[in-house]
């Protein structure tokens, strides 16, 4: 049995099911901030459903140097993971500065991420290592400037977006490790239990983080009663001092 495709298919149903699952969801939104933070909900399974039956139909890889790379999979957390970063960003409302930064940082880590999948031994380790750079930046960001952002906020909010931010970061420490135990690493795991185990943390770091969101429903609408608040906020953060004299 191709226990690989088997795992792929498994994720393309898993993401399907979120789909069904946030639908609904988008009719339930009270204000606009809350219903664009349902649609990005709603649009990251369905882009991870539509990689996962590439995968099943046995596309989105190419054989370089005898190597299959899939590249699809990049492809796909090149263009999911912003929208669940943006949804920590949202709901504390993070100052302009703070997402730019924070979304730089995770395109240039799956890049060369990307560069090391597409790089054989030792090059494939500097990309890595490289990339590695960047995703802890991007916790550092996380646990500092958007956890400070989130101070002040109602308490459900606050609540809500730590328990986001830890799942963001323990599901997404997973895919280094499991790249580094893979078929482009160490080759300590069976092409098989790689697919698995980018199954696992694909369905837990995108339909489970939704599904958190979701749980938190009144928080997301209380924290849309605040977004203009905070844009007025952020807004005379980024203003030079001497503004914010005038203006006072």
């Amino acid at each position: 049995m191709d226990w690989e495709n088997l795992w792929n298919w498994a994720g393309a149903a898993g993401m399907a099911a979120g789909v069904l699952a946030f639908a609904p969801a988008l009719k339930r939104a009270t204000n606009p901030y809350s219903k664009l933070s349902r649609t990005t909900l709603f649009f990251v399974p369905v882009i991870a459903a539509t990689l996962y039956t590439a995968l099943g139909m046995k596309q989105g890889s190419t054989v370089i140097g005898g190597e299959k790379v899939t590249w699809v999979r990049y492809v796909t957390w090149f263009t999911t993971t912003p929208m669940l970063l943006l949804q920590l960003c949202r709901l504390v409302h993070a100052r302009q500065s703070v997402v730019v930064g924070l979304l730089l940082s995770n395109q240039f880590m799956i890049a060369t991420g990307l560069a090391a999948e597409l790089s054989g031994t030792p090059r494939n380790w500097a990309w890595y290592a490289i990339s590695s750079v960047a995703f802890v930046m991007i916790l550092l960001t996380l646990y500092g400037d958007l956890t400070r952002e989130a101070r002040g906020l109602p308490d459900d909010v606050g609540a809500l977006f730590r328990r986001l931010r830890d799942v963001n970061a323990v599901t997404w420490v997973g895919y280094p490790v499991v790249w580094a135990l893979g078929t482009k690493g160490f080759e300590l795991i069976s092409p098989a239990a790689q697919a698995f185990g980018y199954v696992a943390l694909d369905l837990a770091s995108k339909v489970g983080f939704g599904l958190l969101v979701l749980g938190g429903a009144a928080a997301l609408e209380r924290s849309g009663t605040y977004a203009g608040l905070a844009q007025q906020r952020s807004t005379r953060r980024e203003e030079p001092e001497s503004v914010q004299g005038m203006a006072a």
